[in-house]
């Protein structure tokens, strides 16, 4: 009797706390893949990513011979937190570059304020 009620209770708890459940699901965007928004962090700065801090957001610039990639990862002031998002120029033959469509990975964020950041990063210069 114990086992289906340990079932349950684990069932329960992942209605309950949906982003809790799949914690170690990994994510990938702009070609990076991660399972922690701490895990990012580390491969970012592993990658001598550029890191700044500002209000509700810290942005981490990273570059390649290929490509250009901005990172913004929300803070607990920005309405679309936990939500991460970046957008990538890549390089092309007449040395150049081509923007390729935002991503974002949402986590617990509502929609809306996730769409919005990802329409908004697509729309930032760098």
């Amino acid at each position: 009797m114990l086992r289906p009620l340990a079932l349950l209770m684990c069932v329960c708890a992942s209605l309950v706390a949906p982003g809790a459940a799949r914690a170690d699901a990994p994510h990938s965007l702009c070609g990076m893949s991660f399972h922690s928004r701490s895990e990012l962090q580390k491969k970012l700065r592993a990658e001598n990513a550029r890191l700044f801090a500002g209000d509700g957001v810290t942005s981490a610039l990273t570059n390649s011979a290929s490509d250009l990639t901005l990172w913004w990862l929300t803070g607990p002031k920005s309405r679309a937190y936990p939500a991460i998002a970046c957008v990538q120029k890549k390089a092309t033959a007449g040395q150049g570059f081509e923007l390729k469509p935002a991503e974002a990975y949402c986590g617990g964020a509502s929609s809306p304020e996730c769409n919005r950041l990802r329409r908004a990063i697509h729309r930032a210069k760098f």
